[in-house]
């Protein structure tokens, strides 16, 4: 993937649902599709319009329809992946992940109306980032980063600084 010169590249525009009309519905009743709909398609999360890949500085931005923007470094995501490889089978198996000050995002692949799939430039291509899940690691971006960088601390890795160069789009 070329980046040189890149401001903001759109890889993914995020499309409302939509819905079925009544006769494609399987015989389904008008509360049963209001019920999928519901359930699939809450107000009480936001929802992402536009997710943008900033690749020289190695950011995905994404704009919720709740008017807020968070920038989310590769690496963030990276090390944050829903992946159960880096999750884990259940509570207190998250895996400490490391190494990934460099990693860049080279795809975004579209799961249904409900997430997208990053794949990353390290090959890590399993995790399902849900409209929730992006959303939560944009809120909690600033404690979800502290609580990483004391992770690597209490196992006495080191972090080095990624480029400068890479800071600026």
């Amino acid at each position: 993937m070329s980046c040189a010169g890149e401001r903001g590249r759109r890889l993914y525009r995020v499309e409302q649902p939509q819905w079925p009309r009544a006769d494609q519905t399987d015989g389904a009743t008008g509360a049963d599709l209001l019920a999928t709909r519901t359930r699939l398609y809450t107000k009480s999360m936001p929802k992402p319009t536009d997710i943008k890949l900033h690749s020289r500085s190695r950011r995905l931005e994404v704009v919720f329809d709740s008017g807020e923007t968070f920038f989310l470094p590769c690496e963030y995501l990276r090390v944050n992946s829903p992946s159960a490889e880096v999750q884990g089978h259940g509570p207190g198996q998250k895996v400490l992940v490391t190494g990934k000050q460099q990693v860049g995002i080279k795809a975004i692949h579209a799961v249904g109306h409900y997430a997208v799939m990053l794949e990353f430039d390290d090959g890590h291509n399993t995790g399902i980032y849900s409209w929730q899940t992006l959303y939560e690691l944009g809120k909690e971006q600033d404690v979800r980063w502290e609580q990483y960088l004391n992770a690597l601390k209490e196992a006495g890795t080191v972090r080095p600084e990624p480029n400068a160069e890479a800071s600026h789009d």
